[in-house]
């Protein structure tokens, strides 16, 4: 089953659904020999019969619309994949709690998603680089050339990146472009905002040897 508006088959851009999750069946064999495997996915681990016949008639209650066989689908597909799994809105997490929950409690060990971990401090001060005490011994100094921290942000009206539509992502965009265009030139916020479809090979390339744009 294809997901596309171009005649054919893009891996890179289009969705294209496994077999049985195209028909909202579990996928048993795939898994079992995910399982065998010397690697397993996180999905492969977690995504049990019983789970699957919990929420395979689930559709979350966000943007996204998304369903289990959506969520579980690279890893299926793609079962040297570490983690396998994706949410299509942020609703999927708790709408889908007995499969995500736990996807990401072995992802993250010792993180409970009953617990939680609170944010201490305003979010300004959480970006205090003066907060990292660690030390870097002698032999990570000569090694490490540089380092580089990617923060990235979702808004909650809309669908999370593998449950969006092209309106929905044109959306995202005309909104940071207002939001950008409120900040002030001389800050050390302002910077210059580029859309994919709108920027030229050239500037293309020059992201990309500037290390700010990569394939994702």
């Amino acid at each position: 089953m294809l997901f596309g508006k171009k005649p054919g088959y893009d891996p890179d851009y289009d969705l294209k659904l496994e077999e049985s999750l195209a028909q909202n069946e579990y996928p048993g064999k795939k898994l079992a020999v995910a399982r065998a495997a010397e690697h397993t996915s996180l999905c492969a681990q977690v995504c049990t019969p019983d789970v699957w016949d919990k929420y395979k008639h689930v559709v979350s209650s966000g943007p996204a619309k998304w369903t289990l066989a959506r969520a579980i689908n690279t890893g299926v597909m793609y079962p040297d994949s570490f983690v396998g799994c994706h949410a299509g809105d942020r609703e999927s997490y708790d709408d889908f709690r007995d499969f995500f929950y736990p996807v990401i409690e072995k992802y993250h060990t010792g993180f409970s998603m009953e617990k939680g971990s609170p944010p201490k401090g305003a979010p300004s001060e959480r970006m205090d680089p003066a907060r990292i005490t660690v030390d870097l011994c002698d032999s990570a100094k000569e090694k490490i050339a540089s380092t580089r921290i990617r923060l990235a942000r979702n808004l909650s009206m809309f669908p999370l990146n593998p449950g969006g539509s092209r309106e929905s992502r044109e959306e995202v965009a005309d909104l940071m472009a207002k939001v950008y265009a409120r900040i002030p030139s001389d800050s050390d916020l302002a910077g210059e905002f580029f859309l994919h479809t709108k920027i030229s090979d050239t500037e293309r390339q020059a992201l990309i040897d500037d290390h700010f744009l990569f394939r994702g």
